[in-house]
């Protein structure tokens, strides 16, 4: 009788149309099929490892002498199979709520690295610290009358700018592939984005200053804006932003008389 009713479910596995074989068939060997396997396997291997690794250090600790070790061994395990698996679970997967961004340095200071090792590449090779210019990008200019409203509009944008750049880059690994910054919010709290009021673009630039002590402020604005939306972006930050902006950071010596290195005849103005 068991031999029997393994064989119908098998028949009926095999002559089913509905289970679309054909269909299961063509997309198992697609590449995005073939990394999301590649990926369980190693995240499989990785949370074996981890696991003896843990278990063996947790078992340690627990046969210490060390009264703090033993208690951390023993609350560590109680709380693990204390609370349900299900509840771990939901605990774990709603940390990004949160947490948005976790890192072990915060950008501006990781560009800042390269922009002090620039500086003193420079005086090393026999030029004065002076010629030291610097620019700094943005990732994405737009200004609205309210910050709510600017991040509202512009995350369609933003948000479907980075996910294809994901989806262009999927399994690419390489630093600068893709954005760091999945969401509008995290873009404007740690990324380069000018996204808000003129006051917040220009306070963001100013704080931005302080660290790089930049000549150049370049930005950029999406090309999917309508052109007249783009031309009133630009025509509010140069009215708006930057007097804010010319307030706070003293001016540049960058293409004026006092720049050795400009174009012969050429010395920037105000326009």
């Amino acid at each position: 009788m068991a031999l029997l009713v393994v064989a119908l479910l098998g028949q009926t596995l095999v002559t089913n149309p509905r289970y679309q074989w054909d269909v299961v068939a063509h997309y198992l060997t697609e590449p995005s099929i073939l990394r999301g396997l590649e990926l369980t396997l190693g995240l499989t291997a990785a949370v074996m490892v981890c696991g003896y690794l843990l278990g063996i250090g947790l078992a340690a600790m627990r046969l210490s002498g060390n009264p703090v070790l033993r208690a951390f061994s023993f609350g560590y395990v109680w709380l693990i199979r204390s609370v349900p698996p299900l509840v771990q679970l939901l605990f774990w997967y709603e940390l990004a709520s949160l947490y948005p961004t976790l890192s072990l340095g915060k950008p501006r200071e990781n560009y800042l690295v390269l922009i002090d090792r620039y500086r003193e590449q420079l005086v090393a090779h026999g030029h004065g610290p002076a010629v030291g210019y610097v620019g700094a990008g943005s990732g994405g200019l737009f200004l609205a009358d309210t910050d709510e409203e600017a991040v509202s509009q512009y995350r369609p944008i933003y948000e479907g700018f980075a996910a294809r750049l994901r989806a262009q880059h999927a399994g690419d690994t390489r630093p600068g592939k893709v954005t760091s910054f999945a969401t509008i919010e995290e873009a404007v709290a740690h990324g380069p984005a000018l996204v808000g009021t003129s006051e917040r673009v220009a306070a963001k630039i100013v704080d931005y200053h302080k660290s790089f002590r930049h000549d150049v402020q370049s930005v950029s604005i999406f090309p999917v804006l309508p052109y007249h939306q783009q031309q009133e972006v630009l025509a509010r930050f140069a009215e708006e932003v930057i007097p804010l902006v010319r307030r706070e950071v003293p001016p540049t010596t960058l293409w004026g008389p006092e720049d050795p290195g400009r174009a012969k005849g050429f010395i920037a103005v105000d326009g």
